[in-house]
């Protein structure tokens, strides 16, 4: 099978029973800003921001980690990012899901495309993220893989960003 947030395809099938190819590794979504302040900022014991560092996240949703200057959000599974206020600098990685392998004597499956806005403004407002499952692998007869699933980041108001999911083995 292939590996979970990084989109990589999934094996071929092997030519003995049950021939299943590979399901392909599921895509991921990361966000990336700077942070007001100095320092990284405190966590809670449930992982949430705590005290006055509440202003150095912009945005919600995701897991939330921090460096001494940055806030980052994983999205490993569809949702919504929440900005009270507009991101300049944004950072956004996108990759899609990874393709499923072929079944008897298929190929690998194709991994996720990588997308990736190096800066950019995010508009306050709920934007939608689509994270892509891999394609599944089949067991009968000799059929190609599931083709991944899109991986996105639609921009209130603006454009959608997409990572097309990678092509059954």
């Amino acid at each position: 099978a292939g590996v979970d947030l990084t989109g990589s395809g999934g094996g071929g099938g092997l030519d003995s029973p049950p021939h299943v190819g590979g399901t392909g590794g599921t895509g991921v979504v990361i966000v990336r800003y700077k942070r007001n302040g100095d320092g990284p900022a405190p966590l809670s014991g449930d992982g949430t921001v705590s005290g006055s560092a509440n202003t150095s996240v912009k945005g919600s949703g995701g897991t939330v980690e921090f460096t001494a200057t940055k806030v980052i959000h994983y999205f490993v599974q569809p949702g919504t990012f929440v900005t009270s206020e507009s991101i300049t600098s944004a950072k956004i990685l996108l990759v899609g899901g990874g393709g499923a392998g072929g079944t008897r004597h298929g190929g690998g499956g194709g991994g996720g495309e990588v997308d990736y806005m190096p800066s950019g403004t995010i508009p306050s407002g709920t934007h939608t993220i689509t994270v892509g499952v891999g394609g599944r692998g089949y067991g009968k007869g000799e059929e190609r893989g599931e083709t991944g699933a899109d991986t996105s980041f639609a921009i209130s108001g603006g454009p959608t960003i997409t990572a097309p999911g990678g092509g059954g083995g």
